[in-house]
Parts: structure tokens; sequence; C-alpha cells
């Protein structure tokens, strides 16, 4: 079993960086990692049953089909002149 660091990774627990390292196998399915700061620890199932898709300003229901409103100005009309 060989354990190497995870460069950047902050532990889920105690919220610390640089302290998680991980398992490293041949076999993917198979994952485990563990933070040497608090202790805490999961394998690659824990791991992929908790992670979620992050809050994004383009998640969730709040996506819409990508259509905007656009108001067509009339000809000669200068939109942000500073003149106002």
């Amino acid at each position: 079993m060989v354990m190497r660091f995870i460069a950047g990774a902050v532990c889920p627990a105690c919220g610390e960086q640089d302290t998680l390292r991980a398992e490293v196998t041949d076999t993917p399915e198979f994952q485990y990692r563990e933070c040497v700061s608090c202790g805490f620890s999961e394998t690659g199932a824990e791991a992929q049953a908790a992670a979620r898709e992050p809050v994004t300003r383009i998640s969730g229901s709040d996506a819409g089909d990508g259509r905007q409103v656009v108001r067509i100005l009339p000809s000669g009309t200068r939109s942000g002149s500073g003149t106002d």
C-alpha cells in the first residue's frame, strides 16, 4: 500500500488544506483517503455517494433554456454615449 498526499486538497471534516493522503491502487473502484490532521477517512464508494454538483449560476432550476430578451434600438440612437 502506497499513500500519497493530494496537493491542494481540503479535508471535508476539518477544513485543513494539504492534509489529505490517498492510497494509490491499481483498481479505481476502491479508493481510500484520510486526513492526517483530524483522522477523517472515507472510501471511494462513500465519496461518490456524498459528492454533489457544485452550485453555480447556471446550475439548478434557474438555468433556463438559454433564451434572452433583446431590445432593438431605433436607428440613430446611441446607447452608452455618456451624454445623458
